[in-house]
């Protein structure tokens, strides 16, 4: 298993380099540890680093976000299951929305990733499959991921763009809330990746609809890290500046469909190692005796369940 999956990622020694303060010896404690938890599938070196960037190098904190990581990954297959870009109809979706990895740092540093709908003209909403479209979403994301890991500099905090331009009620209506709100959960709990901010941009109506439904989902970190621009785009602008955008958003950096193409594309090429994530699971019944599971409280509830499919509900 873990030759297979050691393609996907740069040698260790270029995530060390570009990072002074993830460790060998760091990553072999977290390896005992790993040993030791039966339930949890085998990681490389690797594949763990993100999670030490992530919990601020504690190893306690690294620990508990990886058991938390595929313990959430297993009880939302309808997030992490049925994922393969050669499906036709899984083909069909990649093209009902967009994520973007633009080529250019913010200034600040960040990486500028964009989220958004596709445009009418190039995908009808009313053939939205929410639930579909979500699972793809996390696979991209995970592309973002690997990208990141490569990158020259290793992984940068990233800046979300969501861009609500061509949110429409068609999509609301097609969109599961138990399976937005695992999602949610999942990116804000469990998920290794270094958010530093939320941009919400060309909001209107619609998307301010859309906005009360996801708002009530966001922890108060998040919200906090959240912004919103409609008019004005100046202040926007001094922080994203127009070389390193998209043209949809008044830049001169390519467009945001040219770069979800390129992420579709890298999808497909790592296809069998999506394949290869998604047989990875946590086995319940091997945890250690008074371990306890990460998924307490209402996280328990809102885990415990697959069977309830609620659509939003649009007033």
């Amino acid at each position: 298993m873990a030759e297979g999956l050691r393609v996907a990622y740069p040698p260790l020694e270029h995530m060390l380099a570009g990072d002074p303060r993830l460790s060998r010896a760091d990553l072999q404690h977290l390896q005992d540890w790993l040993a030791k938890q039966p339930h949890l599938p085998p990681m490389l070196d690797e594949e763990l680093a993100p999670f030490l960037a992530c919990s601020e190098y504690s190893l306690q904190r690294a620990k508990q976000l990886v058991d938390k990581f595929w313990t959430m990954r297993t009880h939302a297959p309808e997030l992490f299951s049925g994922r393969d870009p050669d499906d036709a109809d899984n083909r069909e979706q990649l093209q009902a929305f967009r994520v973007a990895r633009l080529p250019r740092c913010a200034p600040g540093g960040q990486r500028v990733v964009v989220l958004g709908y596709a445009p009418a003209a190039a995908f009808d909403p009313a053939r939205f499959d929410g639930a579909r479209s979500l699972r793809l979403s996390t696979a991209l994301m995970e592309v973002v991921g690997l990208q990141e890991a490569q990158a020259p500099a290793g992984r940068a905090p990233l800046a979300l763009l969501l861009d609500a331009l061509h949110v429409s009620l068609a999509h609301l209506a097609r969109t599961p809330l138990p399976a937005l709100q695992r999602l949610m959960a999942f990116v804000q709990e469990a998920a290794p990746l270094r958010i530093s901010a939320v941009h919400v941009i060309r909001l209107g109506a619609v998307g301010h609809r859309a906005l009360a439904l996801v708002r009530p989902l966001m922890s108060p970190e998040l919200q906090r890290m959240t912004h919103f621009h409609s008019g004005d785009m100046a202040e926007f602008y001094e922080e994203f500046p127009k070389d390193i955008l998209p043209e949809e958003f008044g830049g001169t950096c390519g467009t945001i469909a040219e770069y979800h193409g390129a992420l579709v594309r890298e999808l497909c090429a790592r296809r069998e190692w999506l394949l290869a994530q998604e047989a990875r699971r946590v086995d319940e019944g091997r945890r250690p005796p008074g371990a306890a599971s990460p998924l307490q409280g209402a996280y328990a509830q809102l885990f415990g369940a697959h069977g309830s499919f609620r659509q939003l509900q649009i007033d």
